[in-house]
This record gives structure tokens, C-alpha cells and sequence, in this order.
């Protein structure tokens, strides 16, 4: 990928070092353009995956929704490689939809068999990535969890119940690395060659206040290294580095001050590729993206000499990308060219 670069200027000066960097870290692993890739966490999981996605990789990222902590996580993840199906004991009604406790509201619906058919369907989805990736991205939010006062357990999602029905409980360092283990494990039980990044959250968790935010990432911080100085098949990805320390400035988040901006996000995307990708899955990504800048390219005077050119290049390269990888599937976009041309 190229280089980052947030503004050039003329001359070489002190303010030109405008960051504090974070070390280079070793490769993590070299997965290739065709192998897959699966995903499971919060929000941060899901920009990686989407920017993995939209450059034709095989990725599967969070069948059961947004999930923040790791004890839900791994009770999720434990249902997967047991395939042990969701039950009507294990969802409830609630303003209208049927929801579970262990899985974020995307798994809800408005009928029993809805909401079972999701959740069964996301067991079934992730069983089958996870028994195929050749790697497994886990991304962990918060270890400030609720507990679910009758059913006393942590839940993955309030589902915006009353506060009364909950308790709120900071993990400790041990349930934390407890909870990872038992991830890890239950991942190489399917697949003993997969490789796990376990990654944090830049997304800062507010709600209780920053200092409490800055307890439980500590918390998870320290529970994932123990992880992966403990299992060879494990390893750190600082996105939480990347962006709470060498972007350390709000011009790098979005209006709300707590989610990292599209620079920020393009900034760890392009990290993240240098460590995990192998080098000819780099140049794939960078194929795929000139095709995706294509795509966006919005034509001003359709049927023009000018445009069907351009048109007809795109093709071109399109016919050019399924001979260098034949196990791509470029039909969506040949389709979008065609459309253009009879426009």
C-alpha cells in the first residue's frame, strides 16, 4: 500500500514531525487474496471488514453483530463450535421484537421464528468461516460488562432495557484472559491452522466516563498480551496505539470526539495490510481498489465518445483481473459498466 502522508510541506522542519510513531511490529501472517478471513467484535472489526469486503476479500465479520466484551463473546463462540442451536428459552419479547441477550439487536425480529432463524443462521455462517479462515480477526471493546440480574449472566447487548434489570461489573485482569483462552481454544478446535490478531478498540466507551473507560481497556490490554505471549498462534495488532497515540489529535475522530475519522480508519487499514498481507495479496488489493475508485466514478454526459471509453477500458480491465484471478467474482461490476453504456 502507499505510503500515508497528512500534508507535505516545502521545507524540512521540527514541526514537520508531527506524530509520535508506534514501532514497527514483525508480520503476523501472509494470507493470500483468495484465502478467508473472519471477523468477530465491535464496530472497529466492522471497518476493517468492510474495507476488506469492498476489495474482494473473502471476509465474514460479526454474523451475530456488534459485540463488545469478551465473555459474551466467548459464550458465542463456544454455541458455534458446538453448534448449539438458539432456542424460544433463549429469547424474549421486547417492545415489539424478539431478541437474545447474548447477540446484538441485527439477530432480532418480529416473530419467534424471526429471531431464531437469525441466530441459528449466524451459528451456521460462522461455523463454516471459521472452519475455513486463514484468519481470525477478534476485536474487544470493553470489559466494563451488564449483568442481567434474573438470568445472572453478562449479556452482549442491553437491547435498551430498564438499567434496573442489570448490573454493571468491571472484569477483572483473570475473567478477562480467562474468557480469551477459551476463545482461542474453541476457535482451534475447528481449525488448528487458523491465526488469531486480537486487537482493542480505539473506540473509547464514554458512558460511565473516561476514567472508567481508561480502567477497562487497561484490563483488556493486559489479558490479550498475557494471551499472546502465552500462544505462538496469537498475535497484537495496536489499532488502539495507532489511534489513542500516534493520531492523538481530535482532528483524527468524527463530530462525536469518541469514533475514529475515515482518515484515522484509512490510516490502520493501511497498517494492518503491511502486517498481515502476503505481497501478492497487496497488489490484489491495490487492482481492487483502482476497480472500486472506477466504480464510484460518477460518468457527467453519458454517451459520449469520452464516456464509453472510459466504459470500454473498465471492461477491459475486468477481463484483465479474471485471467490474473480466476477465482474472482467480477459479475456486480461488469454488470455496472454495462448499465452505464446503455444509459
Amino acid at each position: 500500500m502507499g505510503s500515508f502522508q497528512l500534508y507535505q510541506t516545502g521545507t524540512k522542519m521540527k514541526s514537520e514531525r508531527w506524530r509520535t510513531q508506534v514501532e514497527e511490529i514483525p508480520r503476523m501472517a501472509f494470507i493470500g487474496p483468495s484465502e478467508t478471513i473472519f471477523s468477530m467484535g465491535s464496530c472497529f472489526s466492522d471497518y476493517m471488514a468492510a474495507f476488506l469486503s469492498e476489495r474482494k476479500m473473502e471476509v465474514t465479520a460479526n454474523p451475530f453483530g456488534i459485540i463488545y466484551n469478551p465473555v459474551a463473546m466467548q459464550k458465542l463462540m463456544q454455541r458455534v463450535v458446538d453448534a448449539n442451536y438458539f432456542s424460544v428459552q433463549d429469547i424474549f419479547e421486547y417492545r415489539g421484537l424478539y431478541r437474545s441477550l447474548e447477540s446484538h439487536s441485527v439477530c432480532s425480529d418480529t416473530t419467534e421464528e424471526g429471531a431464531l432463524r437469525l441466530l441459528n443462521e449466524a451459528i451456521d455462517k460462522s461455523k463454516e468461516s471459521l472452519s475455513n479462515a486463514k484468519l481470525v480477526l477478534l476485536t474487544f471493546g470493553t470489559s466494563l460488562v451488564h449483568i442481567h440480574k434474573e438470568q445472572n449472566k453478562v449479556v452482549a447487548n442491553n437491547h435498551a432495557l430498564p438499567a434496573a434489570a442489570f448490573l454493571q461489573k468491571q472484569l477483572t485482569t483473570e475473567e478477562v484472559q480467562r474468557a480469551i483462552e477459551k476463545i482461542t481454544s474453541a476457535i482451534h478446535s475447528v481449525n488448528p491452522n487458523a491465526t488469531i490478531i486480537l486487537t482493542l478498540s480505539p473506540v473509547r466507551h464514554i458512558r460511565s466516563g473516561l476514567v472508567a473507560n481508561a480502567r477497562s481497556k487497561a484490563v483488556l490490554l493486559e489479558a490479550t498480551h498475557q494471551i499472546v505471549d502465552k500462544y505462538n498462534f496469537c498475535n497484537y495488532f495496536p489499532a488502539y496505539e495507532y489511534v489513542i497515540d500516534e493520531l492523538r489529535d481530535y482532528r483524527f475522530y468524527k463530530e462525536d470526539m469518541v469514533h475514529p475519522s475515515d482518515m484515522a480508519v484509512q490510516f490502520v487499514w493501511e497498517r494492518f495490510v503491511e502486517t498481515s498481507m502476503a505481497t501478492d495479496t497487496i497488489q490484489f488489493l491495490k487492482d481492487m481498489e483502482v476497480l472500486l475508485a472506477a466504480k464510484q466514478h460518477r460518468i457527467l454526459h453519458p454517451g459520449t465518445e469520452e464516456s464509453q471509453l472510459f466504459i470500454a477500458n473498465q471492461l477491459a480491465n475486468i477481463t484483465r483481473l479474471r485471467q490474473k484471478y480466476p477465482f474472482l467474482n467480477l459479475d456486480t461490476e461488469e454488470q455496472h459498466f454495462h448499465s452505464l453504456s446503455s444509459s
